[in-house]
């Protein structure tokens, strides 16, 4: 399973442009920032029961999506 996710408001629409972080491990694709400075993270969870992310407190919870892909829009 792989989660993925940008964190908006549902009416807005995402910009598309995301990159790899400029800060991420040689040769990783995630997480990735677009020029809004949203964030999209991807997370392998091959079994779970339970998937959070918690960035500077807020907790996010991804819900099932097509092909094994967790997300959420916030």
């Amino acid at each position: 399973m792989c989660f993925q996710s940008s964190w908006s408001q549902e009416t807005q629409k995402i910009r598309e442009d995301f990159k790899p972080s400029s800060v991420n491990q040689q040769g990783k694709q995630y997480p990735q920032v677009n020029s809004e400075g949203r964030v999209r993270a991807s997370i392998l969870v091959p079994q779970y029961n339970r998937v959070q992310l918690d960035i500077g407190g807020t907790k996010y919870l991804p819900k099932l999506l097509t092909n094994g892909l967790l997300g959420k829009d916030v």
